[in-house]
Parts: structure tokens; C-alpha cells; sequence
């Protein structure tokens, strides 16, 4: 019988991947397949049968909220990257966007994006973008990620492969979860307070 949550085990080639985006890292830590999330980010999706399925999605969303954090006040190094688009005649930025202030576009970029035979011949474009970084664009590099998970005390998991789990001996207490808590989330475990009896 085949595993229903087979899918959202980690594909091995994620090792080949590097850089990798904030949302895809979240979902690594996790230990979840990034491509088994849905394109809302909240729950997985089978790409067979299409079935969704939310158990463990909140693992996700605490990884990438310390990823965010971590990489806005400086403590992962990133490539920030924010959503940009040309500014249409009667377009205002909303909220969370402002207008680009300079615009560098390279000669070779401009003549392939606009269409210019003489890059010279190109008007001044008003861009607008959001403020806050798009996630799915912003990178980290596998290296600063491990460097990172290591100074919070997390050292096993999809960025570890080498690393040996110990036995968990945290209580199972979802009845519908497959498997203990992921392996890379264990550190995060043991520094979090005992539950009171």
C-alpha cells in the first residue's frame, strides 16, 4: 500500500539546489518536500491525487517566520529581492509600494526587455515595488543557512545530512500525524520550557 503522505518527503535533489529561497528553506527545516505545498502556503496538496492536507503546515510557517526575522535583522545573509513592475500611465503605488527612486538598467537588459535596437534611445522607466521582500524570490545560500540552524542549536535535518537523530522522546501527541516532529526541529524542541504538570 502506498504512503499517503509520501509526497511530501524531501526529493534528493533538493541537495543539488543552492541558493534556495526563503519559502523553499522554510519548507526544508520543516522537513517537508517545498514542492508539496500548495501555491497559497497553507496546506500541502498532492500533485496526484490533489487532495490537501494541512497537518504539519504550521511547521512551515515557524521556520519561515525565524528565516524572515533572522534575515532582516542581519543575522542570515540573503540576496533581498522585492516584486517590481513598470508603472502604468494612471498607476499610484498602494500601500506597502513606493516608486523606485533610480532604476539601472543594463544596455544588453534593456534592448532584450524593451525591444530597443539603440540602448541610448531608452525613456526613463518609473517602476514601482513593494517594500517588503517577496520571499519566493529572496535567496540564502545552503552554507549560511547550515552556519545559522547551527547557532540556534539545530544540527540535524535536510541541511545536515551527515547527522545521526537521537530517539525522540517527545510524546506523539497528534493522532494524525505519521511520524514524530522532523528531525531538523528536534533542536528547536529541546530549547523550548517543559510543560507544567
Amino acid at each position: 500500500m502506498n504512503d499517503p503522505y509520501a509526497y511530501k518527503e524531501i526529493n534528493p535533489l533538493w541537495s543539488l539546489v543552492d541558493p534556495v529561497s526563503v519559502e523553499d528553506a522554510a519548507a526544508l527545516i520543516a522537513g517537508f518536500d517545498p514542492h508539496s505545498i500548495d501555491e497559497s502556503r497553507q496546506f500541502f496538496r498532492n500533485p496526484e491525487t490533489n487532495l490537501t492536507d494541512s497537518d504539519g503546515i504550521t511547521w512551515v510557517h515557524t521556520a519561515q517566520t525565524a528565516l524572515e526575522n533572522a534575515v532582516m535583522a542581519k543575522l542570515l545573509k540573503a540576496t533581498i529581492r522585492r516584486s517590481a513592475w513598470e508603472r502604468g500611465w494612471d498607476e499610484e503605488p498602494g500601500d506597502g509600494e513606493a516608486y523606485a527612486q533610480k532604476v539601472r538598467v543594463r544596455d544588453d537588459d534593456a534592448a532584450e526587455a524593451w525591444d530597443v535596437a539603440e540602448p541610448h534611445a531608452i525613456r526613463a522607466r518609473t517602476l514601482i515595488y513593494r517594500v517588503s521582500p517577496n520571499w519566493a524570490l529572496t535567496t540564502v545560500a545552503i552554507a549560511d543557512v547550515r552556519d545559522w540552524l547551527a547557532s540556534r542549536g539545530v544540527t540535524t535535518g535536510f541541511f545536515f545530512p551527515g547527522a545521526t537523530d537521537a530517539p525522540d522522546s517527545t510524546p506523539n501527541t497528534h493522532a494524525t500525524r505519521r511520524s514524530s516532529p522532523q528531525p531538523s526541529m528536534r533542536g528547536w524542541q529541546s530549547r523550548r520550557p517543559a510543560a507544567r504538570a
